[in-house]
């Protein structure tokens, strides 16, 4: 029972990162994009979790770290509309 403890500190942690990078954050339909980055890669790497866990294996975390990265990028650069290599 001492694993949901550390679940719940690490998404109070997350939750609280998100928050304070969110503070002046370009808004996407009333929600700041930086908390929606977040959003999608906590739901990512939680999709990837299931299967991983049942079949107990790390076969394929490298590779969704790496897609969670690309997908959060390309979100954030599709919503914020910038064409500033920046």
């Amino acid at each position: 029972m001492i694993w949901i403890g550390g679940i719940v500190a690490a998404l109070v942690v997350a939750s609280g990162i998100a928050w304070a990078g969110s503070q002046h954050s370009v808004m996407v339909a009333g929600v700041p994009l930086f908390l929606l980055c977040v959003g999608l890669a906590f739901v990512v790497q939680w999709l990837v979790f299931i299967p991983a866990f049942v079949f107990q294996t790390e076969k394929y975390f490298d590779l969704t770290g790496s897609l969670t990265y690309i997908s959060v990028t390309l979100l954030a650069l599709a919503l914020t509309g910038a064409s500033d290599p920046r």
